[in-house]
């Protein structure tokens, strides 16, 4: 009984959230895969020379939409997700997992970060309570146009597919499809079944990666930028 109370409410819930969204050119997603495949297993040395080159990129680009650059940290952890972004003693940090790094390249690592830097300025970090973390999801859309303007859509797009890549084990090209379904349902994040996490994580913070994704081609599409940085 309670096993098939679970699948009914897992079922409420996938129905719940399911929505449709405009998947992107085939030739934008060909080109993210050729990007992540040339990209993969090539990591930046994590220096504090980088972590310098990191914030240097990202503070103009703050300042060009009027932002302002929040103080922050970068550190490393060797638990939990492949990046975060949270505030200790009054310090922002903007934290990324060994293990990521370890098969990330320099533009994923610029992307993450741009992408949690947005979580900083509005407030909604890791430690931030429930009806912020309800909102932090609705945010991740807003977070992901933020970075985007930053390091480009393209590159952004790579970053999460890695992302995907490197926490689901989920095979590129299987993946990749998903993405181009159009039309089709967005499912919430594979992590929660490849984790077999409990039925909690269903109201998980981040939309599925597959709309993300999506998004973020169609908008490359529109203003294709990354091959100029």
């Amino acid at each position: 009984m309670a096993v098939a109370a679970t699948i009914s409410t897992v079922a409420k819930e996938l129905k719940a959230c399911g929505r449709t969204w405009q998947a992107p050119d085939p030739v934008m997603v060909t080109e993210m895969k050729r990007l992540v495949r040339e990209r993969w297993s090539t990591p930046t040395l994590w220096t504090r020379q980088f972590k310098s080159e990191v914030k240097l990129y990202i503070e103009p680009s703050c300042e060009s939409q009027g932002i302002a650059f929040p103080n922050f940290e970068l550190r490393e952890h060797s638990k939990g997700p492949p990046g975060y972004a949270n505030m200790e003693n009054g310090i922002n940090y903007a934290s990324l997992k060994y293990s990521f790094i370890a098969v990330a390249d320099r533009w994923a690592i610029k992307a993450v970060v741009a992408h949690e830097l947005w979580h900083m300025i509005k407030g909604l970090g890791v430690g931030s309570s429930i009806e912020q973390r309800r909102q932090s999801r609705q945010t991740e859309f807003e977070a992901d146009a933020f970075a985007a303007k930053i390091v480009s859509s393209m590159n952004l797009a790579v970053a999460l597919a890695m992302i995907n890549q490197y926490s689901n084990k989920v095979n590129l090209d299987y993946f990749c499809d998903e993405v181009l379904q159009n039309g089709g349902r967005a499912r919430l994040s594979n992590r929660i079944f490849t984790y077999k996490r409990s039925i909690s994580h269903l109201r998980d913070t981040h939309p599925d990666m597959a709309e993300r994704i999506a998004r973020l081609l169609n908008m490359e599409a529109q203003n294709p930028i990354w091959k100029f940085l």
